[in-house]
């Protein structure tokens, strides 16, 4: 991002130089003559006045839009922070939920009627923890499909 910023930057000044000495060249071919002579001034003294209040306004244009443009690109980092932060929650809860399906199938596969009921009841309970959780986060009192009735 620095780089690039730096490469933008130098690009510009370098531009800017080039127009600037192409035009200082064209003065100097107009005022050849004694009657239309102009203070000349050396591109390699610093003057204390500057000399084009145009390239003045040029530059702080471009560095504004260059910070607008940073602002942004640090808005879209955090947003794609965010998402990122989402999608692995999501995909850890996602495994989670079939690691219990897996699970209740082996037991509903092997086992008796009593053993299933208490999977049911580890799941019912671990339900109800995601629920208050899940309250808790939001500030209010989730109904996502009713009370468990058993």
């Amino acid at each position: 991002m620095r780089s690039r910023n730096i490469l933008l930057v130098s690009l510009f000044a370098i531009v800017t130089a080039k127009r600037e000495f192409s035009r200082e060249r064209s003065n100097e071919d107009e005022s050849d003559d004694g009657f239309t002579a102009r203070k000349r001034t050396n591109p390699r003294v610093p003057t204390t006045t500057g000399r084009s209040s145009v390239g003045d306004a040029v530059v702080e244009k471009f560095v504004e839009t260059l910070m607008s443009s940073e602002r942004y690109l640090k808005m879209i980092e955090s947003v794609e922070r965010k998402m990122n932060h989402l999608d692995t929650t999501f995909h850890e809860r996602t495994n989670s939920i079939l690691k219990y399906q897996s699970e209740m199938l082996r037991i509903l596969k092997s086992s008796s009627a009593e053993s299933v009921e208490k999977a049911l009841r580890t799941v019912k309970t671990d339900l109800d923890k995601l629920k208050m959780s899940m309250s808790d986060k939001m500030g209010e009192h989730a109904n996502l499909r009713g009370e468990f009735s058993y």
